[in-house]
């Protein structure tokens, strides 16, 4: 009989909930090396993630056989830098005859080790731009059946000159895991590898998981448009290209790479343009209408006033984004992504509003759905009639972003408060986030904080925050004011800071609402809301006084199935 303290009389799931907790607190470690019987019931918690070294993949270095069943998530380092002295140098990996891999033991060994990993679902691929992995540990890494998501970081293949195992034309050993996301995100300001043996690679993996890949995020100088357009990607909900201009046939239009994704949800097109100017996504008459018939989110980088694409959005679009890449403002306030520009021979093109509203005058199917739009614009004189036509063309708009700028000592030809006054028949728009471009020697304004006011003054009762955009380093944050009304009459009194962005209330539930609407549930946020929490905290009251007792009869597996149950049967209709 065990004494009712011990550790062992506890029911699994409850020793569950303590090693979850002792490993949120980083004490797991210290808990295992309690008793043998503690450690072999926290191995699946406290080995679920590990990270290794590229030159830790030997027999005697490598994961030991009892750890590998409970590995889920494999992140690989290499943060070596890649300088030209290496050329010549002996690799560290002992390379293969004439690019094969049947002469390399380690290939072999990581290769089975990887299969043992029946948990194994993440690989992460952490390495700077100079530096990647060999051929050797890709083709072991892809050709795990169980695998399912991978991230890789700026650079995934090592430089040719160090990795002399590398084929000319590379072929994985197989069966080629069933991919459901690759990505790889970086940021504008971030260098990566644009070498053509990555190129290669990428378009030799996607040969291969076309029919199973969800999400695909990746750079578009070395993306595999060419199987983008000769394989058919039925599953892919979610494609994201970010970097300079594809590499594709020039007379080529990007949508007719696109052509076989019927079932994409979300594309996003940040791509720098040559010093050419920025291209169509459509070709001039394309007549062949929106290939993605349930687009949700789109994102166009440095659009073209008089592309085809916008007279062919679908009517499920709910978010739309026309900016520049890199963002305008980063071009201004950021070192790092002006000499990226710079040293890339990237082209960067602001659109007047005269041809933000040439764009949105172009979409012929009603947005009925559109929650989120998302511009920036060059001041014109037509700034109030842009405006003026976003409020009046998506009443459905919840969420507003422009950002506008003006030339330097260029004295503003549209007051604040007049660009307030064209978004004022949007009667559903929630927040607001303006990019105030300052100008302290022709402005009569003021601060920020007055400019905005000014600009929110006018606007529709239902607008609850304002934001500005602040520049903190490498990364943006919008500073929130709240609106503050009279009760009575609707007027605004004033704005007040509204602290940390994430906290202010009403963000969360605008998510949630935007969330809800995508299922196709039409309910009344707020109801729904104050339902959910009458439930909660009945239950909460109520489960004091019957749990001991239930506990006590049924023990801790049916009482636990019980309330699993009552939990499902509340939380469905809440």
């Amino acid at each position: 009989m065990l004494p009712s303290n011990s550790l062992l009389s506890l029911n699994s799931d409850v020793l569950i909930l303590i090693f979850t907790h002792a490993y949120a607190q980083k004490s797991l470690c210290a808990l295992s090396a309690t008793c043998r019987w503690i450690r072999q019931l926290s191995m699946p918690l406290l080995f679920a993630r590990i990270r290794l070294w590229p030159s830790l993949i030997t027999p005697q270095l490598f994961v030991s056989d009892t750890v590998r069943p409970h590995v889920r998530t494999l992140r690989l380092v290499n943060s070596t830098v890649y300088t030209g002295s290496d050329v010549g140098r002996k690799p560290q990996q002992p390379p293969s005859r004439c690019g094969g891999l049947d002469d390399s033991p380690n290939h072999q060994f990581f290769l089975n080790a990887l299969r043992e990993m029946e948990r194994l679902q993440t690989v992460i691929i952490d390495t700077v731009a100079t530096s990647g992995l060999p051929f050797w540990v890709l083709d072991a890494i892809f050709s795990t059946p169980q695998l399912r998501t991978v991230q890789t970081g700026p650079s995934l293949c090592l430089p040719v000159e160090q990795d002399v195992a590398v084929p000319k034309h590379p072929r994985l050993t197989g069966p080629v895991a069933s991919l459901t996301s690759f990505r790889r995100p970086l940021s504008s300001y971030e260098r990566y590898s644009q070498a053509p043996a990555e190129a290669n690679f990428l378009r030799c993996l996607f040969k291969h998981i076309h029919r199973t890949l969800e999400v695909a995020e990746m750079s578009s100088d070395t993306a595999p448009v060419r199987a983008f357009r000769r394989n058919d990607w039925l599953c892919l909900r979610e494609l994201v290209l970010r970097g300079g201009p594809p590499r594709f046939h020039p007379r080529a239009f990007m949508i007719e790479n696109l052509l076989r994704m019927p079932n994409l949800r979300i594309l996003k097109l940040e791509l720098a343009h040559s010093q050419a100017g920025p291209s169509c996504i459509c070709p001039p008459g394309w007549a062949g209408g929106c290939p993605w018939p349930n687009l949700e989110v789109l994102k166009i980088s440095n659009p073209h006033a008089d592309d085809e694409m916008y007279a062919h959005l679908p009517h499920t679009l709910q978010e739309l984004t026309l900016c520049c890449f890199p963002r305008h403002y980063a071009l201004e306030h950021s070192t790092w992504d002006a000499y990226n520009v710079d040293a890339r021979s990237w082209g960067i093109s602001l659109l007047t509003s005269d041809e933000m509203l040439r764009i949105l005058h172009r979409c012929r199917t009603p947005l009925i759905r559109l929650r989120h739009l998302d511009i920036e614009f060059a001041a014109s004189p037509t700034d109030t009639s842009l405006l003026h036509h976003i409020a009046t063309a998506f009443p459905a708009l919840t969420s507003l972003q422009f950002c506008r700028y003006r030339a330097a000592l260029e004295r503003d030809a549209a007051s604040w408060a007049a660009l307030g006054n064209a978004l004022a028949p949007s009667t559903n728009l929630r927040l607001l986030r303006v990019f105030v471009d300052q100008q302290p020697f022709t402005d009569r304004t003021g601060t920020a904080a007055e400019a905005l006011a000014e600009l929110a003054r006018p606007l529709s009762p239902s607008v609850r925050f304002v934001c500005q955009l602040l520049r903190l380093g490498f990364h943006d944050e919008w500073e929130p004011y709240r609106v503050l009304r009279n009760p009575t009459t609707g007027e605004m009194v004033k704005i007040e800071e509204a602290g940390a962005y994430e906290r202010i209330d009403g963000y969360r539930a605008r998510a949630l609402r935007v969330r809800l609407l995508r299922c196709g549930t039409r309910i009344y946020l707020n109801n729904a809301l104050a339902a959910a929490t009458f439930f909660c905290s009945l239950a909460g009251f109520g489960f004091l006084l019957f749990a001991p007792a239930m506990y006590k009869a049924l023990g801790y597996g049916k009482g636990d199935t019980i309330l699993a149950y009552f939990a499902i049967a509340v939380d469905i209709p809440a």
